[in-house]
């Protein structure tokens, strides 16, 4: 007897008892355990009690047929995964195409042949097993990643923590014995290693949106109000660099959202389209913010000129760590990271392209 026929429960549900004997007797014999449901109102009452590996479902049943039993099943978070086989009639094949349009994988005609029977359940059943393997060994690769990404940020902040404390000690008393060259060192260890823990809180935050475990707090937000208040805030540190526009804040656009979060996205979006353009002639250091709604969304477009992104970097845009290695800039890649997982995180949408005629557009889309 196969061990994996033995664990699987196929559930039989036909009007005509006949049908369901034969059914039963060709299954139990390769060690199928059977449940049994005589109308379409039964199937649901026995999913409740078990849950089966696979449905053998009649089109024609009293009270609700197959058709809609089976869309039923498939709209259901808990049964959409289960395989449906639709039992049917020489005349009946016109139907077969509506049972896939509902849901079903696959049909067997009256009356049964056995090998055929056997066959397809076990075809069916295999990808079913081999689905949730596929599903559940996915699922472990994303869960030892992300311990690993905890165990190596743990880590790093044991070692940065008593650089980064020597180097601030070092750097702000009055020590006679160091020269203005080893201070100047002093401080540039201070500041590599502060930037490295802002790069550890950084992939714990990745991390936390990815799981969905951080907490978002939403509450009315103007936005137009919150781009006038980024750009503000970024041209201490780069006004010399790139001249950044906001477009159309005639209409403030209200939205609900985590402030902090959404700021945070927001800022390291206009950074990086601000880097993408900083060696590029005076003229051409522009980046051009614009707000667009339509209907019940907002639409923050963020665009700079300057050299197109290649296809296969810009496939990788919101990865993390997708610096390019080729360019002397010194980003960490995890800011595109972030704000993808933030948009997310609030329902939205956001897309890059890049064409010498237009371009580079980061593209959000966020709910009113």
């Amino acid at each position: 007897m196969d061990m994996t026929n033995s664990l699987s429960r196929i559930l039989i549900a036909d009007d005509t008892p006949e049908n369901i004997q034969l059914l039963g007797t060709i299954l139990r014999t390769k060690g199928y355990q059977i449940v049994v449901a005589q109308d379409g109102l039964q199937v649901f009452d026995a999913i409740e009690r078990v849950m089966p590996d696979l449905i053998l479902l009649d089109i024609m049943m009293p009270k609700i047929d197959g058709f809609d039993v089976c869309q039923r099943l498939k709209a259901n978070e808990k049964t959409q995964n289960i395989p449906v086989i639709f039992l049917t009639a020489k005349n009946e094949m016109a139907d077969v195409v509506k049972g896939f349009g509902v849901g079903a994988v696959d049909y067997i005609v009256k009356p049964f042949q056995m090998a055929e029977l056997l066959a397809r359940v076990k075809t069916h059943l295999d990808l079913k097993y081999f689905r949730e393997a596929l599903e559940q060994r996915v699922e472990d690769i994303a869960r030892m990643k992300r311990e690993h990404e905890a165990l190596l940020r743990h880590e790093m902040n044991n070692q940065l923590m008593p650089i980064m404390g020597y180097a601030q000690m070092f750097t702000e008393m009055d020590n006679e014995n160091l020269t203005e060259e080893q201070l100047r060192r002093m401080q540039v260890i201070l500041g590599n290693s502060q930037r490295l823990v802002q790069v550890v809180e950084g992939l714990r935050d990745i991390q936390s949106l990815e799981d969905g475990s951080i907490q978002i707090k939403k509450s009315d937000i103007v936005l137009n109000k919150m781009m006038v208040s980024i750009v503000d805030d970024l041209k201490v540190g780069f006004d010399k660099r790139a001249i950044v526009l906001i477009d159309n804040l005639l209409n403030p656009s209200e939205i609900k959202a985590d402030e902090n979060l959404l700021e945070g996205a927001l800022k390291n979006l206009i950074k990086n389209a601000i880097e993408h353009v900083s060696d590029l002639p005076d003229d051409d250091r522009q980046v051009l913010i614009s707000l667009v709604e339509e209907r019940d969304q907002v639409f923050i477009k963020i665009k700079n000129g300057g050299v197109p992104i290649a296809p296969e970097r810009l496939a990788r845009f919101f990865e993390k760590f997708n610096t390019d290695r080729e360019t002397k800039r010194t980003g960490t890649g995890l800011g595109t990271t972030y704000a993808y997982w933030v948009v997310k995180a609030h329902q939205g949408n956001i897309v890059v392209t890049s064409q010498k005629d237009q371009g580079t557009v980061v593209t959000v889309s966020l709910p009113k």
